[in-house]
Parts: C-alpha cells; sequence; structure tokens
C-alpha cells in the first residue's frame, strides 16, 4: 500500500469517526433538548424581601427609587422571555429560580 492511500484510508476513517460521534451526541441530547424546548423559563421575584431591605424611616424618593429598580429588573426578565411571578403566591420552586433582595 503506498503512501497515498494510506493517508486516504486514515481520513476517510477520522472523517467517518467524527461524522459518526456528531450524530451519536446529537441523537443522545435531543431528548433533553426537547424537554427543555418545552419547558418555561419562570423567575419568582420576592417583593417582600426588597421592602424589609428599605429602613423603616426611608423617604418616599428612596421607597419609589427601589421599586423602579424592581420594576426594571421585571421589565428585563419579561424581555427577556422570562415570566415572573410573586413569591407570595408560589407554592413550592427551586431556590435557584428566586431573584434576590
Amino acid at each position: 500500500m503506498s503512501l497515498k492511500s494510506l493517508i486516504a484510508v486514515v481520513l476517510a476513517a477520522i472523517a467517518v469517526s467524527v461524522a459518526s460521534s456528531y450524530w451519536l451526541v446529537r441523537h443522545s441530547l435531543s431528548t433533553e433538548l426537547e424537554k427543555l424546548n418545552l419547558l418555561t423559563p419562570v423567575f419568582v421575584i420576592d417583593r417582600t424581601g426588597w421592602t424589609r431591605n428599605l429602613s423603616k424611616d426611608a423617604s418616599q424618593d428612596a421607597i419609589k427609587q427601589a421599586m423602579n429598580e424592581w420594576q426594571a429588573k421585571i421589565s428585563h426578565l419579561v424581555d427577556s422571555g422570562f415570566v415572573v411571578v410573586d413569591a407570595n403566591m408560589v407554592v413550592g420552586a427551586p431556590e435557584d429560580v428566586y431573584v434576590g433582595e
């Protein structure tokens, strides 16, 4: 077997190996990817926690600024495609879906 033939066989084997590996990985992940596409991304906002962080003698301007920041975060999440719910209305959720204070 000549050197050119050997190189051609090795390159063909590499190409087949890469193609079959790609197909195998893609096929094995397709079920998980389909499940992810079915899930609606949700964030839980704890308004009570945010208001708890305000001092008792906070001015109206400070309260208004905190509420505007809160609303801006919610708007950003909604614009990014997330559903945002209030923590007071959530019966149960994993800790990582809560947006903190």
